[in-house]
């Protein structure tokens, strides 16, 4: 705790003093001498808490200074830290601090994050405990690949995110005539990105795609850690909220960039679109500290959507999640080992037989597995590539809510 007593006006009486008032400034930048006191965000404020610039006298949003305290060492005692749960935005997918999607190009990543502002804006997401996180304000931050008027926005809207809690971050520069042009966020602007996030507070921040904050090579550890690590700094500002960050997977379906990304993440996510289903896509949680690891399935439909200008378009939207047994690694191995259709036939066919023989058509689905391989020799991914022509998952409630497959109406034959 520092205070300085005198006035301004009095430390301006010499040179001397002054210089020692910028020196006390700069050694105790979370110190503010007008209140005596110290604040975790570094922001300055008025007595009632708003924030202002003592130098130019601005209060509001725009008088908003992060400011670079000096290192300091200390020792804590661990009787005084007040304990708290681990919370969760949404379980198991979202936490607070960086969560990373990654995922090749056209897997629906940006769409599965409109589905996820959407949900977040509507008071749909759950901890947990199943409790509701209430409606949450959001900051998306995109580099402009996609046009705000004919996709981004109506992707939110057709998914029915309530724009009112969203707000999307753009950055512009002054050409050489006076004309502004939209450019790509990046390093540069993560002080004005801090400043945002300390006075709006988003409980959920979106950067679409992660590696935007990254200054330099994306496979150096030097170049990506100082990125990640004010992803976490942007959830500390706003209180704890979840950093989303989108990442590209390569050419060969695999993850492009430093192992950092995934070991600096809370939860780390693949998506992967079905190459059985052109309308869906499987996400994979990969990393889950405190929390099993899980997969989902999204099916995707196209949802008319009417434009402010009275025209029509389509845009695609989630409409179905449920849980998956097909994992992101199980469509990685398809892709690679490239089973061909009469194979797959066969093993359908053999599927259905095995179902045609069980009560209500249905069984355990480690137990068809089992029986596949030591029967018919067929792996445990090429059961699941075929179940999903003739069979359903389903959770059973003789089997104490196992998973069980099965057949599908119609597929006796």
């Amino acid at each position: 705790m520092v205070t300085i007593a005198a006035s301004k006006d009095t430390l301006r009486r010499t040179a001397l003093v002054e210089e020692a008032m910028k020196a006390a400034e700069t050694l105790y930048a979370d110190v503010m001498p007008e209140r005596g006191e110290h604040i975790g965000d570094s922001i300055n404020r008025t007595a009632e808490g708003i924030p202002c610039d003592p130098e130019t006298g601005k209060v509001g949003a725009d008088a908003i200074r992060i400011t670079k305290g000096a290192r300091s060492v200390s020792l804590l005692d661990l009787r005084e830290i007040k304990t708290k749960p681990l919370q969760f935005l949404w379980y198991p997918w979202l936490r607070p601090g960086l969560n990373v999607l990654a995922g090749k190009g056209g897997s629906r990543k940006s769409t599965f994050a409109a589905y996820i502002v959407a949900k977040a804006t509507n008071g749909e997401l759950a901890d947990d405990h199943g409790k509701k996180c209430g409606k949450l304000r959001v900051l998306y931050i995109d580099q402009g690949e996609d046009d705000l008027a004919s996709v981004l926005v109506p992707r939110m809207k057709a998914q029915g995110a309530d724009l009112e809690l969203v707000r999307l971050l753009r950055v512009t520069t002054l050409g050489a005539f006076g004309t502004e042009t939209t450019v790509m966020a990046g390093k540069q602007d993560l002080e004005a990105i801090k400043r945002i996030v300390a006075e709006w507070k988003p409980e959920l921040i979106v950067f679409d795609p992660l590696s935007l904050l990254v200054n330099g090579d994306i496979n150096s550890y030097q170049d990506v850690q100082p990125a990640l690590v004010a992803c976490n700094e942007l959830a500390q500002l706003s209180e704890g909220c979840a950093v989303l960050g989108l990442h590209h997977w390569n050419k060969e379906g695999k993850f492009t960039g430093s192992q950092k990304f995934e070991d600096t993440s809370r939860s780390f996510m693949e998506i992967a679109a079905d190459p059985d289903d052109d309308m869906a896509s499987v996400v994979s949680l990969s990393k889950a500290n405190n929390s099993g690891k899980l997969s989902i399935r999204l099916t995707a439909k196209l949802t008319p959507f009417k434009t402010d200008d009275g025209g029509t378009t389509t845009v695609q939207t989630i409409d179905h999640v449920e849980e998956s047994i097909i994992t992101v690694e199980d469509i990685r191995q398809t892709l690679a080992s490239g089973t061909n259709a009469e194979e797959r036939s066969e093993i359908e066919q053999w599927i259905v037989d095995y179902l045609m023989k069980q009560p209500n058509r249905e069984a355990l689905a480690n137990t068809i597995i089992n029986e596949g391989f030591k029967v018919a020799g067929y792996t445990r991914d090429q059961l699941k590539r075929a179940k999903k022509k003739v069979a359903v998952s389903k959770k059973s409630s003789e089997f104490q809510g196992a998973w069980v497959w099965h057949l599908i109406e119609g597929r006796e034959r």
